[in-house]
């Protein structure tokens, strides 16, 4: 049964706030702006930029499998 479109959207939106969320706290986006640079970064906090990323683009791939985005 397919997933309807605002569900998909909805999904894709609860991603980018939880990245949003993740990156205003403590010193993340300071740090993300390290590992964007090259240099390095505490494993844990690489492992959950990671996680929150591919959860991220994982629901994008989801809303553009269905082929209405």
């Amino acid at each position: 049964m397919p997933v309807p479109q605002h569900t998909l959207l909805h999904t894709v939106q609860d991603r980018v706030i939880d990245l949003r969320r993740w990156l205003d706290s403590d010193n993340n986006s300071a740090t993300l702006t390290a590992y964007l640079r090259g240099e390095p970064v505490d494993p844990r906090w690489l492992a959950t930029y990671q996680r929150l990323q591919s959860d991220l683009l994982r629901a994008v791939g989801h809303a553009r499998a269905s082929g209405r985005f």
